[in-house]
């Protein structure tokens, strides 16, 4: 598993380290900022992996026409469906007129985001989005464990077991880390998206593996910096907090790599 770090728009470049070759960017932020979206560009440009998804976990809304902008100016790898927490039918009907409207405009690698109010319905959702020509990937919300009262471990296995052909990313990853410390989802997962690591370093903390040994510190959250979506606007980067962040993400990705835990 390899982790996508996401940065504030202005701090992109100073902290995350060349070494992290997986990415996750969001559309409208590449729309409003031409310092993230030259990032991406450039990363791109270097060979690494660059999924673009749209501001739902924000909570904000990303019109096609608007996902499309970002996407010609990326060029990512992979396009996040559009999707609404809890709502299967919505979901379904939002990520088939997404696609739809890709496909005319010559994008097919998506990642679509199954959503339900009880595990059934989430499966069944999911059943759907898979049959739409492109997916090739399916988002596992960080809420699933909280929704169906089953680890998200067990949420991946099953979606495994139905599509074997597809592969998982996790959005989102819990404030204990959880995920990180699960050797089957180490192994099973190709990729997850995080601020936290970001955060942490952002607000003083510095990221450490002896953490997955003597525990992981209180997670202050977006909301010191901004909010879900202001995150993106923070403009205060040090050169204390650069060197804390680029230092946590260096860590945890060479523990993650190494396989150390």
């Amino acid at each position: 598993m390899k982790l996508c770090h996401i940065p504030p728009a202005k701090a992109a470049w100073e902290v995350i380290p060349n070494t992290s070759t997986t990415h996750l960017c969001v559309a409208n932020v590449v729309a409003d900022s031409s310092d993230y979206a030259s990032f991406y560009q450039e990363r791109k440009h270097r060979g690494h992996f660059v999924i673009m998804d749209t501001a739902a976990f924000e909570g904000h809304d990303t019109p096609l026409s608007l996902l499309t902008k970002a996407a010609r100016i990326v060029q990512p790898d992979e396009i996040v469906l559009s999707d609404v927490f809890q709502d299967p039918v919505q979901t379904v009907r939002k990520s088939y007129a997404a696609a739809s409207h890709l496909w005319d405009v010559g994008y097919d690698s998506f990642m679509a985001v199954p959503q339900g109010r009880t595990g059934e319905e989430y499966f069944e959702c999911a059943r759907t989005l898979a049959r739409i020509r492109g997916v090739k990937t399916f988002g596992v919300i960080e809420e699933v464990q909280e929704l169906f009262g089953q680890p998200r471990g067990s949420i991946v296995s099953a979606l495994k077991l139905m599509f074997p052909d597809k592969q998982i990313h996790l959005l989102g990853v819990s404030s204990t880390l959880t995920e990180m410390l699960d050797p089957w989802i180490r192994q099973n997962v190709r990729t997850m998206d995080t601020s936290k690591f970001v955060v942490w370093g952002l607000t003083g903390t510095m990221v450490s593996e002896s953490w997955f040994r003597y525990g992981v510190p209180d997670y202050p959250g977006r909301e010191k910096l901004g909010g879900r979506m202001g995150y993106f606007e923070w403009d205060e980067l040090t050169p204390t907090s650069r060197d804390l962040v680029r230092n946590g993400i260096s860590a945890m990705d060479n523990w993650l790599r190494e396989d150390r835990f």
